[in-house]
């Protein structure tokens, strides 16, 4: 047999051996003179771990990818190029319990917290969960949170965790506060992704949603306020810078106020507060000035104007007044009956 019909034999045994089997088609060229074709190399078996949908469940163990076998390129040719890489797929997720803000301070914060729950259902321990929250007028999360590494970008606060070991959940209390005094009930949404690093690098298709509602408790206090902007103008013939600011109180209790007590805090800043006409009695405390008004019946709103002066410019600041009960016009306040605000203070320079 010559040799272009040998190879044309062994060629299609090779084929067929598909289908047909290895050991018929090595008989079918034995013969004098021929040499039996060597049995093909079994193909090793490949097994491939599938990523995990978000709220899919995990597997006890991977699912083993099916074995094929191919016949072996011919000489002289390219492999076939590798199949490109899946893409990542969310394998975090989260719930939110809701946010309610409590009652407000002194100084007219209201704080309340909220948990996450983060649930890594993967196979794999995930080294960066991050979550991004949007930055709002309305809610600002404390440095209290604990977040490994938390950082402002824009529009958007990030908090990035420890890592997540695979099928590990994780409670993550987060405390915020706000000065807004009310609202209707909103929906916050907060995006959690893993990241390649605690800069926050993104891992694309590894992004879930979670979401949080978000109210404020009911005023059970005795009093709200309000304050507004202060301006100091320019100097007047005799070097004296003069402006005001106006207050709102309003009692929100059942019962008359007899002695609302307005107190700004000291600030620093060299002002000093001139003629308030309309107190009832006015002092200070440690440099605090006081303002003790006339009665406010239940539900009543009043708004005083409260001209300060200086004679310098003044540092642009935030400054804070409070309004409490007494129980007397000395201003012997109520402890727990104080609620506050800030107002921001501004002044034109010397030149």
């Amino acid at each position: 047999m010559n040799t272009k019909l040998r190879r044309g034999i062994l060629a299609a045994a090779i084929t067929l051996g598909a289908t047909l089997g290895v050991a018929s088609a090595a008989a079918a060229v034995t013969g004098p003179g021929i040499t039996a074709a060597p049995a093909p190399a079994a193909a090793q078996r490949v097994t491939v771990a599938e990523p995990v949908a978000l709220n899919a469940s995990v597997p006890a163990e991977p699912t083993a990818a099916e074995t094929t076998t191919e016949a072996p390129a011919p000489a002289g040719t390219e492999a076939a190029p590798e199949t490109a890489a899946r893409p990542n797929k969310a394998v975090l997720s989260a719930t939110a319990t809701d946010l309610v803000y409590g009652q407000p301070d002194a100084t007219g914060l209201r704080s309340g917290s909220n948990i996450i729950t983060i649930t890594n259902r993967g196979i794999q321990q995930v080294e960066f969960p991050m979550l991004t929250f949007p930055v709002n007028q309305r809610d600002v999360l404390t440095q209290n949170a604990n977040c490994t590494y938390m950082a402002k970008r824009g529009t958007e606060l990030t908090c990035i965790i420890d890592p997540l070991a695979a099928g590990e959940s994780r409670e993550l209390v987060l405390p915020w506060q706000t000065r807004q005094e009310s609202g209707p009930v909103a929906t916050v949404r907060a995006r959690l992704q893993q990241v390649a690093d605690r800069e926050g690098t993104p891992i694309a298709g590894t992004a879930s949603k979670v979401t949080w509602k978000v109210s404020f408790a009911q005023l059970t206090g005795i009093f709200t306020i309000k304050a507004t902007p202060l301006a100091y103008s320019a100097p007047d013939e005799v070097g004296v810078r003069h402006g005001s600011t106006h207050v709102t109180i309003r009692n929100v209790s059942t019962e008359i106020a007899q002695f609302p007590t307005i107190t700004f805090q000291t600030n620093g800043a060299a002002a000093v507060f001139a003629d308030w006409t309309g107190c009832v009695r006015t002092f200070t405390v440690s440099w605090d000035a006081a303002c003790v008004e006339a009665p406010l019946a239940p539900g009543e709103e009043r708004t005083l104007e409260f001209p300060f002066q200086s004679d310098g410019p003044m540092l642009e600041n935030d400054a804070a007044v409070r309004v409490e009960a007494a129980s007397d016009a000395n201003g012997a306040v109520i402890a727990g009956t104080a609620v506050g605000t800030t107002y921001h203070v501004t002044s034109p320079s010397d030149n």
